[in-house]
């Protein structure tokens, strides 16, 4: 197998405006696409620049680079104007790659497109992803490397506690890209009709945040001068001029229940029952627990989707449209989670928008379950809930944390554990108290007395309804508390009426 070493380009371009322009003549367009109809990875697949993944992430923002996310079947998208396209390579079984898929993209590497696959299974067999490398002549090997990188410049880079090799194929002229200390390959490519066809071990992408602060203005991933040179010379096949839109190619399948659809893919078609069968169940509950229905952003009635995402972790709202892990034996939890976070809309909660999706999320999984008789799902339903507040209560900052005014708590670090857990203490507290409906109430005189539009629905207006909601007034309780409430600072017009 004869490898060729290549020397990584040194200028590398400084990241500007959000906004696209044309690129010049003397630089090279590179349209991309992020697949993630396989393995979808928040870090991966944002889908315009205003979020972190465009303005601070990988991509190189100077004019002449863009990308979007895919969730669509592979088969099935345009790629006229793409020249890099890659594939996040998931793990689960279920979710395999087609004939159809693999003879568009090599129509694609025949016209010069650029090819990039990343494999995200690390330390875990992966049938989808192997059948995939396979049709490319390259393996992740079981061996691992200890995480130390180099680029084919000697540049180091440190990846993380460990990371796969790639075995190749030597019937193909591979140039190792990036290789471990002992000069095995983790990053390859070799050329395919017009374009190029590139492979790494592992995924590059990773995030760098500092708990508790803000992104900063010049953050990047850490992996960005290692990925600049390797995507300008995966696109190198292939001249685009044409612009492409910065809007997120959705799933291509829909399932239309009518108040509602499901968006799914060819992958994922075999699981749209399930979620449909656990999302009857659940709806009934989280509408009777709500004490109004659902809000879905607009006040139109039930959301307009849900997609199915392949990630065994969590979810994402956006009101009219949510997001669900579909790698779940039951879908109660995390449908009870995302809704409430559509069903509290038009305006979010203040106090914390995770915490009462948690606790609705957690006690509609319970109630769901124990009318079908699901024992796990009614126990993680329960448990959730208490070690959650268990945990938060312990925690080191849980009185100082205020979500009304939290900048005047300045260098104290909070996590999810006391950001979420103290409005879950809360509410527990509230229901504990005042009864189970404490929650409807809540919600059905926010429903009723909060203007829909035009209007800043703060903490001081929250803690007014959970007073008016449990017939005391509750701003006391949560002054004790260390959160700054203040009945002077309510802007209901109801409650400027009482005033």
């Amino acid at each position: 197998m004869k490898i060729l070493l290549k020397k990584c380009l040194s200028a590398l371009m400084l990241l500007s405006s959000v906004a696209v322009i044309p690129a010049k003549a003397s630089e090279q367009q590179i349209n991309m696409i992020n697949d993630v109809s396989h393995h979808y990875s928040f870090f991966y697949a944002w889908k315009n620049p205003n979020s972190f993944g465009g303005k601070y992430g990988y991509v190189d923002w100077n004019n002449n680079q863009q990308f979007i996310q895919s969730q669509a079947t592979i088969s099935t998208i345009n790629l006229t104007d793409i020249n890099l396209f890659n594939v996040l390579l998931g793990a689960n079984q279920d979710l395999l790659y087609t004939a159809k898929d693999v003879a568009h993209l090599n129509k694609y590497l025949t016209a010069g497109g650029g090819l990039f696959l990343v494999n995200t299974a690390i330390m875990q067999e992966s049938p989808n992803a192997r059948a995939l490398l396979q049709e490319y002549g390259v393996a992740i090997a079981k061996e691992m490397s200890n995480g130390r990188i180099f680029s084919a410049d000697g540049e180091e880079y440190e990846i993380s506690k460990q990371v796969n090799l790639l075995a190749l194929d030597d019937k193909y002229e591979w140039e190792v890209l990036a290789a471990d200390e002992s000069d095995n390959p983790v990053i390859a490519t070799r050329e395919q009709g017009k374009g190029h066809v590139t492979v790494s071990s592992f995924s590059p992408f990773k995030r760098i945040q500092t708990k508790g602060k803000q992104l900063a203005d010049d953050f990047r991933f850490p992996n960005y001068e290692l990925m600049q040179p390797i995507f300008k010379q995966t696109a190198s096949g292939k001249t685009v001029k044409k612009e492409i839109n910065l809007d997120s190619i959705p799933t291509d399948k829909v399932k239309d229940m009518g108040s509602f659809q499901i968006r799914y893919t060819d992958y994922s078609a075999h699981i749209v029952e399930k979620v449909l069968k656990d999302y009857n169940v659940i709806y009934p509950e989280l509408e009777k627990y709500m004490g109004v229905p659902m809000a879905a952003g607009h006040g139109e009635g039930e959301i307009f989707a849900i997609d199915l995402l392949a990630t065994g972790g969590g979810g994402v709202s956006y009101g009219k449209r949510i997001g669900i892990s579909m790698f779940k034996d039951n879908y109660f939890g995390i449908l009870g989670h995302e809704l409430t976070h559509s069903w509290v809309l038009p305006h979010g909660e203040p106090l914390s928008g995770e915490g009462i999706a948690i606790h609705v999320g957690s006690k509609t999984q319970a109630l769901a379950s124990k009318k079908i008789g699901y024992e796990k799902g009614v126990k993680i339903g329960s448990t959730t809930l208490t070690n959650r507040i268990s945990k938060a209560v312990k925690a080191e900052g849980f009185k100082q944390w205020d979500p009304i005014n939290m900048s005047a708590k300045e260098g104290i670090s909070f996590g999810k554990t006391i950001t979420h857990g103290k409005y879950l203490y809360i509410i527990d507290h509230f229901e504990t108290t005042y009864g189970e409906d404490v929650v409807a109430r809540y919600f059905q005189l926010k429903r009723k007395l909060v203007p829909a539009t035009e209007f800043n629905f703060t903490g001081h207006d929250s803690v007014w309804l959970w007073s008016k909601a449990t017939g005391e007034d509750q701003f006391t309780y949560f002054q004790k508390l260390g959160i700054a409430a203040d009945k002077a600072k309510v802007a209901i017009p109801a409650a400027l009426a009482e005033s």
